[in-house]
């Protein structure tokens, strides 16, 4: 073959190869792979056309000034060469057909954007191509930079670093990798990201209906760009996501039929480098770079695995089903206990700043019952203030037998507090300093107690939030926006594990300490049963009656009605006296505080009440005492005396003594223990009829066979103790 024939047949070649480039972007990248890497094979997978052939349909669309139908965001692996695809040789393409188009180009960094950008011009600059297309444009001189360079058909190139301003607009803004993967992403680099994107790059395309931004990263954290561009414009955005693994993350989901042995780019991510990756990037490291979700999809911190399921008894609902990445594993499950040790509401909420608008507000109720702790219910959400009030009200209406509604002390928690306070009994401010080393110290002992099996969540069927409450664990550390569950969690859990209860013997729901509104009917017609009052005074001059039967022959006491009353002074102490017990004798003891020694004074002198001293008050012997007689379920409380039930569950250890302030009814019971006491007797087993008589007052009240013998002149009713 002669050499005029040789160099027809190259030209034709050239000619047919040229078509080829133009008229396909894919063929274009696999035509000159050789100039992006030189000294890098190329190995074809599928997601190159596909990713390709979606490009060049949106350069076409904006070329024809057709408008656009979403942006694009795109999460794959590393090393898939979706930056060399993208970044470098989109450009490139484009400008053979339609130099005019405009690009801006950015990332993390910004060497990387310059050396995307630099790399996408050396393609253009390549023999090749000009060789091709080297009379289509020319590169201006004089605006011929690493960072910016412009065309002779006014199409330019800028690039720059995530973070920082443009000056000017494009057609198609390419944001590849905002965060460095190398890096823990930081919730301060976060925002910082989010506001650049939406401050500053979300203004810079020249025709918005047009034009298009495409966003190429790996998944950090629920709160990085992806995530919030997701989360506040999912329905204006094409979501691909191409995971390593097959998952059901996919997005289209179509892309799984690609998907070989469950791998998405077996030449390169085959399964012993992917079980490297995993031992080299950890969980949270894997998760989000290779399977492109921020969390592992089994969890982090908090596995799925882990948690365990209640049904209210005598359900026939089957065990739950969880998906964990691509199996579908049943979880534990148990029936409800007849009562718990305790239950509260506990909250968590957000700062109401402008750049932390979207932060959840969650409101959990949990209950415990030896070491395992069950959420009964939920309210969570975004919500202003109002709202949250109403939220705070809600959730302990639908069960109001708590002990404490907890609110960290902390962004809205102290105006709410302040709100609250006076229509909801027992809330307790949490300093927001509670626990040293942030919002991972305080979730551990939490991520401990559901490791070890303790933790139970509702059936799904029961509330369908409980997929959400598990997702929003399994992404803790990372989504930030959405710790308000864990938050509220850890309050709960650092409060069933760190209060001392007064009378940790006491459950306001165990049906045996609970009695229903008309215990005091028959008590009130049998001879067995005494009627005694006793009256709490605080420092603020509120005042606490209580009300009480008391079983001699079964030595039970039960409570039967109780009394608050708020500033009271002199008039208010003579009603509340005459609705309780307007005949009886006021016992006093010598060890009770000076402000009970006055209103007893008090009394004796402006209502004309007698006042007798009674036995001395020992309060820890009281406290003892009321711990023996709930464990042998001897005392019962009325079903309507709520504040008593909530202040015996809630009165706790301060600084090593009870609390001195707003446990009035609590104290009511032990000061008539202090006058009962003398007449208790049990054995090891069963409690004993039959009452001590070493003192001189047992004698004068009861016979030799317990009979119980008032003095009608001074003790009518009763006894009434302040």
């Amino acid at each position: 073959m002669n050499r005029e024939l040789l160099e027809k047949r190259a030209v034709i070649l050239q000619d047919k190869e040229r078509r080829l480039c133009e008229k396909s972007f894919y063929n274009f990248f696999l035509r000159f792979w050789d100039i992006i890497e030189p000294a890098t094979p190329l190995v074809n997978n599928w997601h190159i056309k596909y990713l390709c052939d979606l490009l060049q349909r949106e350069a076409e669309r904006i070329a024809a000034k057709k408008k656009k139908i979403k942006d694009i965001i795109i999460n794959i692996p590393p090393r898939s060469l979706k930056s060399s695809i993208i970044t470098k040789a989109f450009n490139a393409w484009v400008w053979i057909h339609w130099p005019w188009i405009k690009f801006i180009s950015s990332s993390y960094n910004h060497d990387l954007s310059v050396e995307h950008s630099v790399s996408s011009r050396r393609i253009m600059l390549s023999e090749r191509y000009q060789a091709y297309w080297g009379h289509m444009f020319k590169i201006v001189d004089d605006q011929n930079l690493k960072e910016f360079y412009e065309n002779s058909k006014t199409g330019y190139r800028m690039s720059i670093s995530v973070g920082k301003g443009t000056g000017k607009g494009g057609n198609i803004f390419i944001i590849d990798d905002p965060l460095n993967a190398q890096e823990e992403a930081s919730e301060q680099m976060l925002k910082n990201c989010i506001r650049w994107f939406d401050q500053v790059a979300s203004t810079r395309l020249n025709n918005p209906a047009v034009d298009i931004y495409i966003i190429i990263m790996q998944r950090l954290s629920e709160e990085d760009l992806t995530g919030h561009v997701l989360d506040m414009d999912r329905e204006n955005y094409t979501h691909i996501c191409i995971p390593g693994e097959e998952d059901d993350n996919i997005s289209p989901p179509e892309l799984i039929s690609h998907y070989k042995d469950g791998l998405f780019f077996g030449e390169r991510f085959d399964r012993p480098v992917l079980d490297r990756l995993k031992l080299k990037l950890g969980d949270y490291g894997y998760s989000g770079q290779i399977m492109q979700r921020p969390s592992p999809g089994e969890g982090g911190k908090f596995k799925k695995e882990w948690w365990k399921f209640w049904v209210p008894q005598g359900s026939d609902l089957a065990p739950p089903k969880l998906r964990i990445g691509r199996d579908w594993i049943e979880m534990p499950m148990e029936e409800l206990p007849d009562f718990f040790d305790d239950k509260v509401d506990s909250w968590d909420f957000a700062f109401k700043g402008e750049e932390d608008k979207h932060d959840n507000v969650a409101g959990n109720k949990w209950a415990v019952q030896g070491v395992k702790k069950y959420l009964l219910d939920r309210e969570e959400g975004h919500f202003d203030f109002l709202e949250c009030l109403d939220k705070v009200k809600t959730l302990r209406g639908r069960d109001a037998r708590v002990s404490a509604t907890l609110i960290e002390d902390k962004a809205n928690g102290p105006a709410i507090i302040n709100v609250l306070s006076k229509q909801i009994p027992g809330i307790i401010p949490i300093p927001a300093d509670r626990s040293t080393g942030g919002k991972m110290a305080r979730a551990m002992p939490v991520s401990d107690d559901c490791r070890a099996g303790n933790v139970y969540l509702p059936h799904p069927s029961l509330h369908p939030w409980v997929l959400e409450f598990v997702k929003h664990f399994a992404d803790f550390p990372k989504n930030p926006r959405k710790k308000g569950d864990i938050d509220a969690t850890a309050q709960a859990f650092d409060r069933f594990l760190n209060n001392k209860r007064v009378i940790p013997a006491y459950s306001s729901l165990n049906p045996h300490h609970r009695g229903d509104d008309k215990i005091d009917v028959g008590i009130a017609e049998t001879r067995n049963y005494d009627l005694i009052s006793t009256i709490h005074h605080e420092r603020d001059l509120s005042l606490s009656i209580a009300v009480f039967f008391w079983d001699r022959k079964q030595q039970h006491l039960y409570i039967i009605r109780e009394f608050y009353i708020e500033n009271s002074m002199l008039d208010d102490l003579k009603i509340a006296y005459a609705s309780v017990d307007g005949k009886s004798s006021v016992y006093v003891s010598k060890d009770l505080l000076m402000e009970q020694q006055s209103v007893a004074k008090m009394l004796k002198k402006e209502a004309k009440i007698r006042i007798r001293e009674s036995g001395g008050y020992d309060e820890i012997g009281a406290i003892a005492l009321a711990n023996r007689m709930f464990q042998r379920n001897k005392i019962t409380v009325n079903i309507n005396c709520v504040d008593t039930d909530r202040q015996l569950m809630t009165w706790s250890v301060e600084r090593g003594r009870p609390s001195s302030t707003g446990n009035g009814l609590a104290k009511c019971l032990l000061y008539v223990l202090c006058e009962l006491r003398q007449f208790i007797t049990w054995d090891d087993n069963e409690p004993k009829s039959g009452y001590r008589k070493e003192s001189r007052r047992t004698k004068e009240l009861f016979t030799d066979k317990g009979e119980f013998v008032p003095n009608r002149e001074e003790n009518q009713h009763g006894w009434l103790l302040i």
